[in-house]
């Protein structure tokens, strides 16, 4: 997340809203955690002069092999 100013923000809720605007624009089917593993290098950053939100999504291993043992 880069942005545009230095006021606090939580970045779980950053999360939290991504996840859920992927859901509604129907990238990903659903946000628990058989289809979100991680969010792995989330970061918070500052950039004044163009603010904006990088997502990079990568199929799992363990998804491709047909799911996790519970």
């Amino acid at each position: 997340f880069y942005m545009p100013t230095k006021r606090k923000c939580d970045l779980t809720n950053l999360l939290e809203a991504v996840d859920d605007i992927l859901v509604k624009a129907r990238v990903l089917a659903d946000d628990n955690y058989t289809v979100i593993q991680s969010h792995d290098g989330s970061r918070v950053f500052i950039d004044k002069e163009n603010p904006r939100t990088e997502i990079y999504i990568t199929e799992s291993a363990e998804l491709k092999k047909g799911g996790a043992e519970l």
